[in-house]
């Protein structure tokens, strides 16, 4: 059966792009045909993915309670933050469709936090990789930081995407100690009173 109303319902539920996707391409199929009709759905399955991927998920992180844990603080009311540290979780690949996305996502809540802001704290664990223009737009967001007096650590990010950062260069004027296990890990080694020197070893065995 082409068209399934009980799909149709959990579909109203779950996901309402996907249903527009399926009601399209029930229409093009009854009017153009069936090869057409479902040539008309890969085609917008295909454009809802690089769209999707142009704007992915992006929010500030707050801890909740005294815990290592941290979460979105849209979602987690009881999650706190503070007032010189940002933390920004980026759930995507970072490469060249959505790093304006990425820049606009973190520059807004940099200038939310305004002047006290001291430390941002990158979570990359969803980062899966980076290409020359992600690359690049880190250069650029760990320069116009610095600039203000902020520091960038990134925590959770894989090896394969801190191998693409050094071979890149972009820590170079880095240290081992901008790279953490976890959110948690960076915001307590900026705390402490003693940090480890700032010399820079090869990422593949940093974390």
């Amino acid at each position: 059966c082409l068209f399934d109303l009980h799909e149709m319902k959990y579909l109203w539920k779950t996901d309402k792009k996907d249903l527009a996707m399926l009601l399209a391409t029930f229409i093009a199929t009854l009017t153009l045909g069936i090869e057409e009709g479902i040539a008309i759905g890969v085609l917008l399955s295909l454009v809802m993915v690089i769209y999707n991927s142009t704007k992915p998920h992006s929010t500030e992180l707050g801890r909740l309670g005294e815990s290592k844990n941290f979460r979105n603080v849209n979602r987690y009311k009881e999650a706190k933050t503070e007032e010189e540290i940002l933390v920004f979780r980026f759930d995507s690949e970072l490469y060249f469709a959505n790093v304006e996305h990425f820049r606009s996502s973190i520059d807004a809540l940099v200038d939310q936090k305004g002047e006290n802001l001291k430390l941002v704290v990158l979570d990359a664990s969803a980062i899966n990789s980076v290409d020359s223009t992600g690359v690049h737009a880190l250069e650029e967001l760990i320069k116009d930081l610095g600039e203000q007096g902020v520091e960038l650590y990134f925590a959770g990010a894989i090896g394969p995407v801190r191998d693409k950062l050094k071979v890149a260069g972009i820590t170079d004027g880095l240290s081992i100690t901008n790279f953490y296990f976890d959110v948690a890990s960076a915001i307590e080694a900026y705390k402490s009173e003693e940090k480890p020197d700032r010399e820079f070893s090869p990422l593949q065995t940093n974390v």
